[in-house]
């Protein structure tokens, strides 16, 4: 129990969490480290969006991050690792990406696909309505919502793969965000119960917020990094 309890902790997740693609990006065939520089730009327009987000979250206690877990260097009252989440986990993302689109393309778009998005999007939008006071569930819900009616103006293809990716990120999501909201230890970041509705994935201890946080997340570095793609072939 020890080794759950220390302040390297955050740090030794993004490890474990970036050292597979990390070191997989040399691999000859999907050569995913000539691609980087496409990523990091990427990553970077969403951490213009995602970091203002998170500062003023944790401004304002919408949520917190535990001192024990981590190294004490905070910028702008974010520690340093919470920074580096934002670029160990979309790299590790996009690797799944690249791996899955090389080694098991989608041969047609899933059916109904872009009917299933809309729709998904205005119930998120009804939700967002309803626990408009939870500020962490209005915001999650309303730009996953803006998001998914971005995503509709895509081709299904794009769509469907967006959607695969995604339900295979959840894996290592629930594993590695299990952690951080305390299913396996003491929690990393704790959220403000004014903030959320309260309803958690069982057995992890996840707030369902973070599972739409994380699609946004997703969708908004998968959206630059294919623009980025496009631009420049």
């Amino acid at each position: 129990m020890d080794f759950f309890q220390n302040h390297y902790f955050y740090f030794f997740l993004l490890f474990i969490t970036i050292i597979f693609p990390l070191l997989a990006s040399f691999e000859s065939r999907i050569r995913y480290f000539q691609k980087w520089k496409k990523l990091f730009t990427a990553i970077f327009l969403m951490m213009l969006i995602f970091i203002p987000w998170d500062i003023y979250f944790s401004y304002n206690n919408i949520w917190h991050f535990s001192d024990d877990f981590t190294i004490g260097l905070d910028v702008f009252k974010l520690p340093i690792e919470e920074w580096l989440f934002f670029i160990c986990i979309p790299f590790s993302c996009v690797f799944i990406y690249e791996s899955l689109d090389y080694f098991s393309p989608l041969k047609k778009p899933f059916p109904y696909i872009g009917k299933i998005t809309i729709s998904l999007s205005v119930l998120l939008l009804i939700f967002a309505w309803i626990f408009y006071d939870q500020l962490y569930t209005n915001v999650c819900f309303s730009l996953s919502s803006f998001g998914l009616v971005v995503l509709s103006f895509q081709n299904e293809k794009w769509i469907s793969s967006f959607f695969r990716w995604f339900l295979v990120c959840m894996i290592p999501f629930l594993l590695i965000n299990g952690f951080l909201t305390g299913s396996f230890s003491d929690a990393i970041v704790t959220y403000n119960a004014d903030h959320i509705i309260g309803f958690r994935i069982p057995f992890f201890n996840i707030p369902i917020e973070d599972c739409f946080y994380n699609l946004i997340m997703l969708l908004t570095t998968l959206f630059f990094y294919d623009k980025i793609n496009r631009i420049v072939y």
